[in-house]
């Protein structure tokens, strides 16, 4: 596994950051990047931090951006290097619900079943254009070095980008880019309160596996 991954907090989150590093340990691997913000919570300030990590994770290699909440699954490394052999584009290792899945997928998002083994792999995610949910972003080299020199993902304004996951759905975009995911999700969210005070329902996505391990081909 070559990855890097990354992780971007905010200084209020020590606890839940602490029991997502703790996790990570223990399927045996370490993030080799955490930047905590300190300044007052908001989506633009997140995205800057989210764009700083990247920056300073990127050693030439794929990163993993990670946000400081998630449980990952026990095989997580094997399926990084599965990722480094399958997958040429962002891949997001968490969706949560069913429109982000094509019509043989969804179904069992929907029903908050993990699909058989015979339907795991790599599929584009459907409708890029409302994709949200970046709690764990695999961001091959090319793109990493793509994203970095995008200085939008910087900038202290909150247009045009947004938000790190909006940014991210935009760069793509506008460079005529795909984005792939993971069937089942490999990453769980852990939905502690968020620090921007969003007052809807946390989401969690429904077909995170515990204990898969990655498919022998893409799918």
């Amino acid at each position: 596994m070559n990855t890097t991954i990354a992780i971007y907090s905010h200084a209020t989150r020590k606890q839940v950051r602490e029991a997502t590093i703790a996790d990570l340990r223990h399927v045996g691997l370490e993030p080799e990047v955490i930047t905590i913000q300190d300044a007052p919570p908001s989506q633009i300030a997140n995205r800057r931090n989210a764009y700083t990590a990247l920056v300073k994770a990127y050693d030439g290699n794929p990163v993993l951006m990670l946000e400081d909440d998630v449980k990952p699954n026990a095989h997580l490394a094997a399926w990084l290097t599965w990722l480094e052999r399958y997958s040429t584009t962002v891949t997001t290792l968490y969706a949560p619900v069913g429109k982000f899945y094509n019509p043989a997928i969804r179904p069992f998002v929907e029903a908050s079943t993990v699909p058989p083994r015979h339907l795991h792999g790599l599929y584009e995610l459907q409708g890029l254009r409302g994709w949200y949910g970046a709690q764990a972003v695999w961001i091959p080299t090319r793109q990493v070095e793509a994203i970095i020199n995008d200085k939008l993902f910087a900038i202290h304004e909150h247009a045009p980008y947004g938000p790190w996951d909006h940014a991210i759905r935009s760069h793509l975009q506008t460079h005529n880019q795909t984005m792939n995911l993971v069937v089942p999700n490999i990453i769980q969210h852990r939905a502690p309160r968020s620090v921007v005070h969003r007052t809807g329902p946390r989401h969690t996505t429904r077909i995170f596996s515990v204990a898969e391990i990655p498919p022998e081909g893409a799918s």
